[in-house]
């Protein structure tokens, strides 16, 4: 893993305080730190298996051995073309309203996430996140002649990338942790009811440039196969998920019991 831009001081940790302990009021927003995670340090079999789920099939089910060789190229082309880039910055938030939180980037204007931050304990502060796999495997996807190799770079292109995500999920999860802080589950716009022009909030929180990743007059990311996301972290957050606490049974998007918060009753 490389680090690309050292936005660490202190003990080590962007944002921390003297004792070591992070201070989101306090946290410098003139710091982003960009890592570039190795292909071998991400879970490939994951990957292929997400994979096989995107294009239908399931796991202990018999699939067609074009299929299987057709994943298998596309994961070692996916291996050599893709430049996986992720990056967070944590900016205080300034206020959290009933619709909407304020942050020196601009607003988050979802309900459902401005409940979840009122709900956490002490000062609160916005983990801004950005995971790309770069821009050489859409351009393998636009150079193959081939309808099903296209439809599998473009599969796995969206796995890798949210795989990707999960991965830097988890390095926030963990500067968190050493922080002293807990930290929500990622969320992003487009989903629930944060519509698609959040995304300028987060954009405006993250040098673009070092990122790796553009954003277009109407909200979609350059590359394509990107995902940016928000999380809270406090010193305690109640739930991990703002799905918990939305009416919304069946809806699509919902994660399960087990990726919300395991007996906690639902609101």
């Amino acid at each position: 893993m490389m680090e690309q831009e050292d936005c660490r001081r202190g003990s080590g940790q962007p944002g921390a305080c003297q004792e070591g302990r992070q201070c989101p009021g306090s946290a410098r927003s003139d710091l982003m730190l960009v890592l570039e995670p190795d292909m071998n340090s991400l879970n490939v079999e994951r990957i292929r298996e997400r994979t096989l789920r995107r294009l239908g099939y399931r796991r202990g089910k018999a699939t067609d051995s074009a299929i299987l060789n057709g994943i298998g190229e596309g994961l070692r082309v996916a291996a050599e073309a893709v430049q996986p880039r992720a990056a967070y910055r944590v900016l205080p938030v300034l206020e959290a309203g009933g619709d909407s939180i304020e942050t020196e980037a601009g607003p988050i204007n979802s309900a459902r996430f401005a409940r979840l931050v009122r709900m956490c304990a002490g000062q609160k502060a916005i983990v801004f996140m950005l995971a790309t796999v770069g821009p050489a495997l859409e351009k393998a996807c636009d150079s193959s002649e081939s309808l099903f190799q296209k439809v599998v770079y473009d599969a796995l292109g969206s796995e890798c990338a949210e795989t990707i995500a999960d991965w830097l999920e988890e390095e926030c999860e963990s500067w968190a942790e050493r922080s002293g802080l807990k930290i929500s589950a990622r969320f992003s716009p487009g989903y629930c009811d944060w519509a698609l022009d959040g995304q300028r909030t987060i954009f405006h929180a993250l040098d673009t440039e070092k990122a790796g990743v553009r954003l277009s007059a109407h909200c979609a990311m350059e590359p394509v196969k990107s995902v940016s996301s928000i999380a809270v972290a406090a010193e305690s957050v109640p739930y991990r998920n703002p799905c918990i606490l939305c009416p919304k049974k069946d809806c699509r998007w919902r994660r399960t019991r087990q990726e919300l918060e395991a007996g906690i009753p639902e609101a």
